[in-house]
């Protein structure tokens, strides 16, 4: 069965998006994927893919 992955970059220095992310029931054949980094500098030096989403929150540094 085929599964389809999305990553979610969020950059934020609050850990409680990620946290409430992970509830989010995924779409049926889906899995999410979530990584928090505490600024743009850091999330740059990581893969991104097609199915990569970036979520930036406005409220951090």
């Amino acid at each position: 069965m085929y599964r389809e992955k999305f990553d979610f970059f969020i950059v934020s220095n609050n850990l409680q998006i990620e946290k409430v992310l992970r509830k989010v029931k995924p779409l049926e054949d889906c899995e999410y994927l979530f990584s928090t980094y505490p600024d743009l500098s850091v999330m740059a030096k990581e893969q991104m893919k097609k199915s990569t989403a970036v979520i930036i929150d406005s409220g951090s540094e």
